[in-house]
């Protein structure tokens, strides 16, 4: 009868614990806020820059991609002239990148306090960039800065 009782009692607790693990939700306020990515194209000056978000997957890549990076020099130069000027993602959320910033090369990175500098060899992640808004920047636009890209010198 002990051996009865000792069985149905663990029977219930296994049940009762995979209840429990099934139903558990993160509480932590990171698992609380997702991560979300908002891209601006730096293209004007005296009118807002066009913006969309990356969706799940794209944030994905975009991280995957920055990860396999190389470090440039630190002391790269930012482009700060007219017309098109580069690309900058800013992230929300729990993630831990807050922007990445491609131009002519050149990916900066804000990760927590630290800004890093990293080549972008063929400029591949600031046209995948731009390519990930060609539904929301006007098709002029669109052709004018890929064109500007895949020109420049590598």
């Amino acid at each position: 009868m002990n051996a009865r009782l000792v069985l149905a009692f663990l029977g219930c607790m296994i049940l009762l614990g995979g209840y429990y693990a099934m139903n558990a939700t993160d509480t932590s306020p990171a698992a609380s806020i997702p991560a979300t990515a908002n891209v601006t194209l730096e293209v004007y000056s005296g009118r807002p820059d066009p913006t969309w978000s990356l969706d799940d997957a794209s944030i994905k890549t975009l991280r995957e991609r920055v990860a396999a990076l190389k470090a440039a020099a630190p002391d790269t130069p930012a482009y700060e002239g007219l017309g098109y000027r580069g690309i900058r993602v800013a992230m929300t959320g729990s993630d831990p990148l807050r922007t990445v910033a491609a131009s002519r090369g050149i990916v900066t990175v804000e990760r927590g306090t630290e800004k890093l500098r990293f080549v972008d060899s063929g400029r591949a992640i600031e046209l995948w960039l731009v390519r990930s808004g060609e539904k929301t920047l006007t098709p002029t636009l669109f052709k004018q800065v890929t064109d500007k890209i895949v020109a420049a010198p590598r």
